[in-house]
């Protein structure tokens, strides 16, 4: 079952790219970084506007909370794949667990 983040060209003003330009981490110096609560496992999908495309499976990623929605989870992948002319941006199969 798939379900669309991003549609379309990711303008500056979506909440997807918002995301992708913040910085989740202080990079204040003396600030101890505390362990994150669970994990996510998911699978995703990227299509670009010239007609490429990736996926990841089984992709982990460490998150503060009990959830995360696909919006932010599309935007970490933006972000930190450092993608660009992205189109189309799928979250699947997502599972929060604990450590």
């Amino acid at each position: 079952m798939s379900k669309q983040v991003a549609r379309g060209s990711i303008s500056r003003n979506h909440p997807a790219a918002r995301l992708a330009r913040s910085d989740a981490r202080c990079e204040c110096p003396g600030v101890i970084e505390r362990r994150p609560d669970r994990r996510v496992l998911f699978d995703f999908e990227v299509d670009f506007l010239n007609e490429g495309a990736i996926q990841g499976q089984g992709f982990r990623l460490d998150i503060d909370g009990a959830d995360i929605s696909d919006e932010e989870l599309a935007a970490y992948i933006v972000r930190d794949l450092r993608l660009l002319m992205v189109d189309e941006v799928r979250i699947l199969n997502t599972r929060v667990s604990g450590f």
